[in-house]
């Protein structure tokens, strides 16, 4: 069967007569008979795929996606339904799953409704009106989740924007460390090859805005590794929770709000690995700019291998050794500053002030 779509993905609207994307089904059956029913009873309004076999089908999510609707067999052979749709809940969560089949034992069916959380469950023979509303609900489905995932990236990366700029402006020491606990855990959560590095990455930079609740004047001296009393201590560690506090609000920011709360908490199981990174990443910047050598300080945190995740700090000491082969420091003139170049040192006013 060819993995090609059999119609085009375009198509004139009737209420405009201007193109407009047709939603698209990928559909998978070992029958080629029934494949070519599906196929004659959906074309007419999507864009459908059609493959014989599970692993063409993951082929086609992979090459050929993103896809609206997927409709599946239960019972092929190599690869069955219900593994088929758990790895496309993997691979393409956003999928709306449908499974077709013709057994009658509800144990396998229960059993691929777990795995895959699908959509609808339908059985052989089917009506084509069942069909039809069956695709015609799931390409509704997926609209509305799209929908709704696009409004909350909005009010989140906005929400997230405007802290930001207000940390950089209150206080211009913090958002410089946020930004170096940022740029430290994308290089860590990319050699450690983490799929949802950024949210370790959003949690470095939001781990700051605690700091708000502070003077600029005491940040500036706790970022410049400047001797603090013992109350200015005790303050900012409860940094974690008052950032933890700040973010309480804003929707869909669970993991990074938990990520933010653990990072200082003994190692174990429960402490996602995100924490483990960011709490690598703060102590080594900060023990760089108390000891002006990051070499000293990576010696001194490989000396409490306790508190570190042993694969983590490998993965910092891996980064270090590249870095002082690939770096040189040199003074270069504000004019002669470009996009791209890292800073190895604060840049301040005559007066003093950080920018």
């Amino acid at each position: 069967m060819s993995k090609e779509p059999l119609h085009a993905r375009l198509r004139l609207s009737p209420a405009t007569g201007v193109q407009a994307e047709r939603a698209r089904v990928l559909c998978v059956d070992d029958e080629v008979q029934v494949l070519r029913g599906l196929v004659a009873n959906l074309s007419d309004t999507y864009d459908v795929v059609a493959v014989l076999t599970g692993q063409d089908a993951l082929h086609a999510v992979r090459t050929q996606g993103p896809f609206h609707v997927v409709v599946s067999d239960l019972q092929m052979p190599e690869m069955n339904g219900t593994e088929l749709l758990a790895q496309v809940r993997v691979e393409s969560p956003e999928v709306i799953r449908i499974l077709l089949t013709g057994v009658t034992d509800l144990h396998p069916a229960i059993e691929a409704v777990n795995e895959g959380q699908l959509f609808r469950f339908l059985t052989k023979p089917c009506r084509t009106t069942q069909l039809i509303k069956a695709v015609a609900a799931g390409v509704e489905q997926h609209r509305l989740q799209s929908a709704e995932r696009e409004l909350l990236q909005k009010t989140v990366f906005g929400s997230v924007e405007t802290l930001t700029e207000v940390l950089a402006l209150t206080h211009p020491a913090a958002f410089g460390r946020a930004v170096r606990l940022r740029a430290g855990c994308r290089e860590l959560t990319t050699a450690l090859g983490l799929e949802d590095g950024w949210k370790t990455e959003l949690a470095a930079m939001l781990s700051q805005i605690g700091s708000v609740e502070f003077a600029p004047e005491l940040m500036e001296r706790a970022y410049a590794g400047a001797e603090l009393s013992e109350d200015e201590t005790k303050a900012l560690r409860n940094m974690p929770s008052l950032s933890k506090r700040v973010l309480g609000r804003i929707p869909r920011l669970e993991d990074v709000r938990a990520i933010i709360a653990l990072q200082n908490s003994s190692l174990s199981p429960a402490v996602p690995i995100g924490a483990r990174i960011l709490k690598v990443v703060a102590d080594f910047d900060e023990l760089e700019m108390r000891l002006r050598d990051a070499t000293e300080a990576l010696s001194v945190m490989s000396g409490k291998r306790q508190t570190y995740d042993a694969d983590v700090l490998a993965a910092l000491s891996r980064l270090h050794g590249e870095r002082i082969r690939e770096e040189v420091v040199r003074e270069v003139s504000l004019a002669a500053l470009q996009i791209g170049m890292k800073l190895a040192s604060g840049v301040r006013t005559q007066e003093g002030t950080l920018l």
